[in-house]
């Protein structure tokens, strides 16, 4: 039913100008769902649009909720009209201001950089002393975007980024 919702919108779209993409399922929020069943997920429901609109793309992302280092190759799907973005809300601690991470640039422990995801991203160890700083920000982009784009050769666009909440004027 999702996807005649789509084929609806895509048929509706197709000939108007200006639309960038189809985003079928705006950052799955299953922490559940395996990586190939997001992607075949965004596999169907792509290739409903495109069976009535071949020239938009399909924006998708990783689950759960597009974070850059779920962005690799287990969310590339057979469909060459896709665009692959993910969100950068990090560290989020220091974004939405919960204390954890309350300065930049400053040192921290992995796990306070990368809170939910250690295992993931903090490979010298959870409490590894870790400084928060441009080349930090630059290392997670090289580490999975960066990656992606020179494995895959495909686009990328970041959704949303950062802003910090709380600054002072």
């Amino acid at each position: 039913m999702l996807f005649d919702a789509w084929v609806y919108v895509a048929t509706r779209y197709r000939n108007v100008d200006n639309i960038l993409a189809y985003e079928i399922l705006s950052e799955p929020r299953d922490k559940d769902a395996t990586a190939s069943q997001v992607r075949d997920f965004y596999s169907k429901g792509c290739a409903a649009v495109h069976a009535v609109d071949a020239a938009t793309p399909c924006l998708v992302g990783p689950g759960s909720y597009y974070k850059l280092w779920l962005l690799n190759e287990d969310v590339i799907i057979d469909d060459p009209n896709t665009i692959y973005t993910f969100d950068y809300f990090e560290p989020s601690a220091f974004v939405f201001g919960d204390g954890a991470v309350d300065a930049y640039p400053g040192s921290y422990a992995c796990k306070d950089l990368y809170a939910g995801w250690a295992t993931e991203c903090c490979p010298e160890g959870a409490a590894a002393n870790t400084t928060f700083d441009r080349t930090w920000h630059a290392r997670n982009f090289a580490n999975w975007a960066g990656a992606l784009r020179a494995s895959a050769d495909v686009p990328l666009f970041v959704n949303q980024w950062s802003v910090v909440h709380g600054v002072a004027e």
